[in-house]
């Protein structure tokens, strides 16, 4: 086995290596493909931000950390960047990960590598490594043109026989190359791989101490690392009310169910606790059952959650667990589970408030229940925009106040305009909009194809455009419990399989006093065309799609023969054989 395969398999290698720097140079060239370690694979969604071989999945060789560069293009050509080991260390490679051509900034291109050993004191010496535009070497391994081309790069510098570029190393020093087309670069790391005698990085996620306590015997060094062959016990002790699960992470399969176990570090290790508990607790500002673990901010009582650090099993989010101390959560804040991976989600009964965009991309997200509490009275613009596919009926303005009003609901703006609360969801088929509910923005429900009953309460003023657009692929009815709201004239754009006629408008009476709106519009033939006026062909389209049934309250009145006033052409408008009722759909 060559020494680079030794590394890949976690092997602390012994420093008896004599071969120098300027030996190994002679070999060494620039190539496609990064020094990987057995448990890390280079590929786009970690390259730049979870690539982690030189410091943690092998032997520490910095401080800790990657260097990294940012977005806000603070290397330059010719720029040199330096840092200190911890430790004296043999080098068998270099990693680049870089992407570019983002907001005007190039890869990275590098033109010198040095090093300094415990031999050459305060001497640099160079590598000898080619300059390289990193950026003409591609996920692929294509070797791409520079200008033009976006996209996430990366490449190593190695000895082609995998011996040591170096070894003894005590510093090591980058200069950039002169390439970058705009004079900077931004998005990039630059990696060392190899090992030293400092050890092995130890990464522990320990728990709120409220839940339970880890104890490491003996303790790992004061940046967490363990030197090579060390026996380390460790051992969890849960508080009162709190159950151990389980280990999660690099140890043997028969001691994962074990709270105290034995191991030896010979390779970087990361564990994690998983507990349980029936309620939250609360510290430092997060809130923790053992497992799902939010960020939030509090006041008084009540709670935002504002961001994940941890799901549930499964990806889930279950809110509705007591919090220790009484708080309870009232709000999910602005991009709170944004593109978390969220896959099921339980409201809280204590639930006011859905920020904007709290659950955007969250792409796996196919269950939310409720739909939705009573005491959610605010969902802000575009809180489930792009998330994932999540159907059931829906529940929205049926809150009352302590004297039994009803709680106001509002709808807010993602852009200028647009609601986007609920877009191309499959909801339904029942949506119910209760007495508090008396507006809607545009787009909140556009494309809810699957929808057949919509209730609207007799208190909604406005809808308006495109905000029940594409409503009812299937055979739908639409209830008004009161007088025609003001609606724009694209609030319903209806059109299933071509045919608008499957879709009905149910209003609560012929033109009774108390509907004045809706008297005016029915009343007017060239927006209505009457039952009695329509062919017979027509009237059996209406019973094909709405079978009569016994004790049916609704007979057909005409059907609409343009698009006016919000309802589209071609679509039924039915009333109430008696006086109005109220109508639910459970």
């Amino acid at each position: 086995m060559n020494a680079a395969k030794k590394l890949a398999y976690g092997v602390v290698l012994s420093f008896a290596v004599t071969l120098g720097a300027t030996e190994a140079r002679a070999t060494a060239s620039w190539e496609t493909g990064p020094f990987v370690s057995s448990s890390w694979t280079a590929n786009p969604s970690n390259m730049l931000r979870t690539a982690t071989v030189s410091s943690s999945e092998m032997a520490q060789l910095a401080d800790g950390r990657m260097v990294e560069f940012g977005s806000n293009g603070n290397v330059a050509p010719n720029d040199v960047v330096s840092w200190t080991l911890v430790d004296e260390a043999t080098i068998y490679g270099v990693n680049v990960f870089s992407k570019y051509k983002d907001s005007g900034r190039d890869g990275i291109d590098i033109s010198k590598l040095e090093v300094k050993t415990a031999d050459s004191g305060d001497q640099w010496i160079d590598l000898g490594a080619p300059a390289v535009e990193y950026a003409t070497i591609h996920l692929d391994g294509k070797n791409i043109a520079h200008d033009g081309i976006s996209g996430t790069m990366y490449a190593k510098y190695a000895d082609a026989g995998g011996e040591a570029l170096a070894t003894r190393v005590k510093a090591f020093r980058i200069t950039f190359g002169p390439n970058q087309d705009n004079g900077k670069t931004g998005y990039g790391e630059v990696e060392l791989v190899g090992v030293s005698s400092v050890g092995w990085k130890f990464n522990l996620t320990r728990p709120l101490t409220s839940l339970a306590t880890i104890s490491l015997n003996p303790a790992p060094d004061a940046n967490g690392y363990y030197r090579d062959g060390t026996s380390v016990t460790m051992s969890l002790t849960p508080a009162e009310g709190v159950t151990f699960l389980r280990w999660d992470g690099d140890l043997p399969e028969e001691l994962l169910a074990n709270s105290t176990v034995t191991f030896t570090m010979a390779g970087v290790r990361t564990i994690k606790p998983y507990l349980s508990s029936a309620t939250f607790v609360y510290q430092d500002g997060i809130i923790c059952d053992g497992t799902q673990q939010y960020r939030l901010s509090e006041s008084s009582d009540n709670i935002t959650v504002s961001g994940v650090v941890e799901l549930g099993e499964g990806n889930s989010a279950d809110l509705t667990k007591p919090i220790a101390g009484g708080k309870k959560i009232t709000t999910i804040g602005s991009n709170a589970f944004a593109s978390s991976g969220l896959a099921s989600l339980v409201l809280p009964s204590s639930l006011e408030r859905l920020e904007s965009r709290a659950f955007v991309n969250c792409r796996s997200l196919t269950s939310v229940s409720p739909m939705f509490p009573d005491s959610l009275v605010y969902y802000g613009g575009g809180c489930f925009a792009d998330a994932g596919e999540f159907t059931g009926n829906v529940r929205i303005g049926f809150g009352v106040d302590g004297a039994g009003a009803p709680k106001a609901v509002t709808f807010g703006i993602h852009d200028t305009v647009r609601g986007l609360q609920f877009q191309s969801q499959p909801l339904g088929p029942n949506i119910e909009l209760g007495p508090g509910v008396t507006s809607i923005p545009a787009y909140t429900f556009r494309n809810c194809r699957s929808v057949t009953n919509l209730v609207i309460s007799a208190n909604m003023a406005t809808i308006a455009a495109n905000a029940f657009e594409n409503l009812g692929q299937k055979v739908a009815s639409v209830y008004f419990e009161g007088d025609k709201p003001t609606m724009a004239d694209t609030a319903f754009t209806i059109v299933s399989d071509g045919v608008a006629s499957r879709v009905r408008f149910c209003i609560p009476w012929r033109g009774g006093v108390g509907c004045p709106s809706w008297a005016a519009y029915t009343a007017d033939t060239s927006k209505v065309t009457r039952w009695d006026s329509l062919t017979a062909e027509q009237q059996a389209t209406y019973w094909t799609n709405f079978p009569r049934q016994s004790g049916d309250k609704w007979r057909p009145y005409g059907m609409t023969a343009a698009a006016a006033g919000g309802l589209p052409a071609g679509t039924w408008i039915v009333c109430l054989k008696n006086l109005p009722t109220v109508i639910y759909i459970h």
